[in-house]
């Protein structure tokens, strides 16, 4: 495994982040992945939760993507995702961002999607939980036997905005994508589920994971990340991401995930605006290959 240091911005501060890389595919081809192309629209800006699906160019199919607070950062702590889901039909991705607390500001969203040469094997799976009944619900969706995860999502069914996306995690292997959900500070909501989803494919040439963290637990109001591919055995592309926020337990509302080139991704979370004193980081996912 190699280990990759670097400083990242969390809060006002700075600490020092580890990227762990994971070569999991065979040997890296000379290019990135055949046609790979990001992708996005940002909606207008108003007060309404917004949802939007972002198509992928003809002849391609989507491998990842996500969506971001845009336009207003004095929404953060008011606003948390809910949904980063990639079309059924491989057309596109689609984001949700809503108010899990009523703001009178403007803000837009942004929705991202990744997109390349169909691969062989390409397949969405989903598995979605039980009902939950507590303030937590978690769920994991699965790669049939032979193929690997290039790409994740999550998405809350009928959370009200009084749920959000706490982790979406690709397995040390990528076999499997895991996700968890949290209800906001004070609700009591029920009768919400939760729905994972891993698109899966042939192990693509050079396949890897790699991470990186904010660092040590803290209580900051914002703490963001961003990291890249792994070229250092040639070029590679990002099919996809994640994250993870660790002891947020709703109190963390995620709000950036981001790929912002053929090869980076970012992440931010917020502590909800009335404040948070418990300490947490964040966790951002890349899923890379050839």
């Amino acid at each position: 495994m190699n280990i990759h240091r670097r400083l990242a911005t969390v809060g006002a501060g700075a600490v020092v982040a580890v990227a762990a890389v994971v070569p999991l595919g065979p040997a890296p081809a000379s290019a990135d992945p055949a046609g790979l192309v990001t992708v996005g629209f940002t909606t207008a800006a108003n007060s309404s939760d917004k949802t939007y699906s972002k198509a992928c160019p003809a002849g391609t199919v989507v491998t990842g993507g996500g969506g971001y607070l845009t336009a207003n950062p004095a929404a953060q702590g008011w606003v948390g995702l809910d949904q980063l889901e990639p079309n059924a039909d491989g057309s596109g991705f689609t984001a949700t961002l809503r108010e899990v607390d009523t703001y009178a500001g403007n803000w837009s969203l942004t929705v991202k999607a990744q997109c390349a040469d169909p691969l062989p094997g390409w397949q969405r799976i989903s598995a979605t939980s039980a009902a939950a009944t507590t303030s937590a619900a978690a769920t994991t969706a699965s790669c049939p036997a032979g193929k690997s995860v290039i790409g994740t999502g999550a998405k809350v069914n009928n959370g009200q905005g009084e749920v959000v996306l706490d982790d979406i995690v690709p397995s040390a292997t990528l076999k499997s994508v895991t996700a968890r959900a949290y209800r906001v500070p004070g609700s009591a909501h029920s009768g919400w589920t939760l729905t994972a989803y891993a698109i899966c494919a042939n192990t693509p040439a050079g396949l890897q994971l790699v991470s990186w963290d904010t660092g040590p637990l803290a209580s900051t109001a914002h703490q963001s990340l961003n990291w890249h591919c792994d070229e250092s055995t040639g070029p590679k592309g990002t099919f996809g991401g994640g994250f993870a926020i660790d002891s947020g337990q709703g109190n963390v509302l995620p709000s950036v995930l981001n790929v912002y080139s053929s090869d980076d991704m970012s992440a931010a979370a917020d502590e909800f605006h009335s404040g948070y004193a418990g300490n947490w980081n964040l966790t951002l996912y890349l899923i890379c290959g050839s």
